[in-house]
């Protein structure tokens, strides 16, 4: 008990040394450039979610492979100049020098970075000039981190990396840019990359009515013997502005070989998932 209680502690102190409140990632594309790819820059987009102007100078982004520290080389670390702010609800597009033989960003960058960043997997952080670079995400100083993605195999996330990405995907904040619940799977789509940049129209979150619902990935049932079950895995289901609070979302298996259930106990074609409020936070559904 003691162990357990423990790690409870250690993981709440590292999900509240990344969940935001001000500035989120928004969106991450590393594709740019290759062969295959969609655009000629990789790309970092930032939403402020707040109702305030958010002033980042000073502050960083940091890029780390999928297995490696976070800025483990000079090129792998961005500060934002002095001056540099978001307003309410607003976006700011950070992107490589564009290359050749491939489509420009559909919009300008306002910042120009040197990041290398993969294509399919990895991890970006932002945070304040405390930050340090060549060192974990983990290992970071308290409070420094204020928003980070791991993505694909990346061996750091807010509490579960993106799907891996391609060359023509990015990970991509549900809700323009506003859903945050310090679960990269659950708060991300892999889709299209669509970036933003200041000029773009601002987004201020909490202004929009249309209800959500979002699942994550499941995991792979692996080898499964004709006539026996196999092991149950989990997706998680979140949701906001959901009408007719308290309610029930219902989910129903894809195929007759395939059951659900809200408890990992009584097992049907079809659960239900109570919410109380218009807000539904993650909340298991086992296959």
């Amino acid at each position: 008990m003691k162990r357990i209680f423990t790690l409870l502690l250690v993981l709440s102190a590292l999900f509240a040394n990344s969940q935001s409140t001000t500035v989120v990632i928004s969106q991450v594309y590393g594709g740019g450039g290759s062969t295959s790819g969609t655009y000629n820059a990789d790309y970092v987009e930032l939403h402020n979610i707040s109702n305030v102007v958010q002033d980042i100078s000073g502050f960083q982004i940091m890029y780390g492979s999928a297995a490696g520290n976070l800025a483990s080389t000079a090129s792998n670390a961005f500060v934002f100049p002095a001056g540099t702010t978001i307003p309410a609800g607003g976006y700011l597009l950070a992107a490589t020098v564009a290359g050749t033989g491939l489509a420009p960003l559909p919009v300008t960058a306002d910042q120009t970075f040197t990041l290398n960043i993969s294509g399919t997997n990895g991890k970006v952080a932002f945070g304040t000039a405390a930050m340090v670079a060549n060192t974990t995400y983990a290992a970071q100083p308290a409070g420094s981190v204020i928003d980070f993605v791991g993505y694909g195999s990346a061996n750091e996330s807010e509490t579960a990396a993106t799907p891996v990405l391609s060359s023509t995907t990015a990970a991509i904040r549900n809700n323009s840019g506003c859903i945050e619940t310090n679960n990269n799977s659950l708060d991300f789509s892999v889709t299209a990359p669509s970036p933003k940049n200041s000029s773009s129209a601002v987004f201020v979150c909490g202004t929009s009515t249309t209800p959500f619902l979002n699942a994550s990935v499941l995991s792979n049932f692996g080898a499964v013997t004709v006539l026996t079950n196999s092991t149950a895995q989990i997706t998680n289901i979140s949701g906001a502005n959901l009408t007719g609070a308290p309610g029930t979302i219902s989910a129903s298996s894809s195929a007759a070989d395939f059951q659900v259930s809200s408890d990992n106990i009584a097992w049907s074609s079809t659960a239900s998932i109570p919410y109380a409020t218009a807000t539904l936070a993650a909340t298991p559904l086992y296959v």
